[in-house]
Protein backbone atom coordinates (compact mmCIF):
# COMPACT_ATOMS: atom_id res chain seq x y z
CA UNK A 1 0.00 0.00 0.00
CA UNK A 2 1.40 3.42 -0.90
CA UNK A 3 2.30 5.59 2.08
CA UNK A 4 0.16 8.46 0.84
CA UNK A 5 -2.89 6.18 0.95
CA UNK A 6 -2.13 5.28 4.57
CA UNK A 7 -1.57 8.95 5.38
CA UNK A 8 -4.85 9.98 3.77
CA UNK A 9 -6.71 7.18 5.50
CA UNK A 10 -5.17 8.03 8.88
CA UNK A 11 -6.06 11.70 8.42
CA UNK A 12 -9.63 10.86 7.45
CA UNK A 13 -10.07 8.54 10.41
CA UNK A 14 -8.60 11.16 12.76
CA UNK A 15 -11.01 13.82 11.47
CA UNK A 16 -14.01 11.56 11.90
CA UNK A 17 -12.95 10.44 15.38
CA UNK A 18 -12.27 14.03 16.47
CA UNK A 19 -15.67 15.06 15.16
CA UNK A 20 -17.41 12.20 16.94
CA UNK A 21 -15.59 13.11 20.15
CA UNK A 22 -16.41 16.78 19.52
CA UNK A 23 -12.75 17.66 20.04
CA UNK A 24 -12.11 18.95 16.56
CA UNK A 25 -13.65 21.22 13.99
CA UNK A 26 -17.09 20.41 12.68
CA UNK A 27 -16.93 18.44 9.46
CA UNK A 28 -18.90 19.52 6.45
CA UNK A 29 -21.06 17.02 4.62
CA UNK A 30 -18.53 17.08 1.77
CA UNK A 31 -15.69 16.18 4.17
CA UNK A 32 -17.70 13.28 5.57
CA UNK A 33 -18.47 12.03 2.05
CA UNK A 34 -14.78 12.37 1.10
CA UNK A 35 -13.76 10.38 4.18
CA UNK A 36 -16.26 7.65 3.28
CA UNK A 37 -14.90 7.54 -0.29
CA UNK A 38 -11.33 7.25 1.01
CA UNK A 39 -12.32 4.47 3.40
CA UNK A 40 -14.19 2.62 0.65
CA UNK A 41 -11.25 3.01 -1.74
CA UNK A 42 -8.79 1.88 0.90
CA UNK A 43 -10.89 -1.20 1.60
CA UNK A 44 -11.07 -1.94 -2.13
CA UNK A 45 -7.28 -1.57 -2.34
CA UNK A 46 -6.81 -4.00 0.54
CA UNK A 47 -5.70 -1.42 3.11
CA UNK A 48 -5.98 -2.78 6.62
CA UNK A 49 -5.99 -1.23 10.09
CA UNK A 50 -2.49 -2.68 10.52
CA UNK A 51 -1.33 -0.67 7.49
CA UNK A 52 -2.53 2.52 9.17
CA UNK A 53 -0.95 1.56 12.51
CA UNK A 54 2.37 0.88 10.77
CA UNK A 55 2.17 4.24 8.97
CA UNK A 56 1.49 6.09 12.22
CA UNK A 57 4.49 4.45 13.90
CA UNK A 58 6.84 5.47 11.09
Amino acid sequence: MPKNTAAQLAESVDKVVAHLNQQGPQLTADEVRAAHRQLDQAAADGTTADDVRCYRRS
